[in-house]
């Protein structure tokens, strides 16, 4: 029996799945990141919490600032994971980001943890320098994302399917029903 030509599945298909493979790991994960960005600099995620939160001691914003700040690198690296088997330009530069990512996570984050656990909530002076490292970090892998059409779609080009089973039949000579 034959196929039924008209069928909607040529509508939906694999070539969908790239989507949703993109919005879930990796838009998804960058929306996260400027959130936890934020909390890492400032305690808050917006002004409205921080008033909310205004009798928070300073400890205590410390403390969140920190474990945002666990999420940010944590969520950089899984960023950078979920997108390197795509990276064909830039390579290099989303590798040294993850390196530089892995050094953060291995070696300053258990020292910050340590004074934090050591109930010395103040994060150490150093933080800050650490905090804008990650930031530009941040920034760069932007890029090899970007150069590979993970971020915005470079020359795309639709592809309406509609269309191209009409040209197949065309191409046929038959008229679809």
């Amino acid at each position: 029996m034959a196929k039924n030509l008209n069928s909607t599945n040529v509508d939906s298909g694999n070539w969908n799945n790239a989507k949703r493979y993109s919005d879930s790991k990796i838009m998804g994960l960058l929306e996260s990141i400027d959130k936890y960005e934020t909390i890492s600099q400032l305690g808050f995620s917006s002004p409205e919490e921080h008033m909310n939160n205004s009798n928070m001691s300073e400890d205590e914003i410390s403390y969140l600032k920190f474990h945002a700040f666990k999420y940010l690198v944590s969520k950089l690296i899984q960023l950078i994971n979920n997108s390197y088997f795509a990276i064909i330009n830039k390579k290099a530069d989303a590798e040294s980001c993850l390196k530089k990512l892995v050094i953060v996570e291995n070696v300053f984050i258990p020292e910050i943890e340590k004074d934090v656990l050591d109930k010395q909530l103040s994060l150490p002076k150093y933080y800050s320098v650490i905090l804008d490292v990650v930031q530009n970090i941040k920034a760069k892998i932007n890029t090899p994302l970007n150069k590979n059409n993970l971020i915005f779609m470079g020359n795309r080009v639709d592809y309406d399917p509609m269309e191209a089973k009409r040209l197949i039949f065309e191409e046929a000579g038959a008229i679809p029903e």
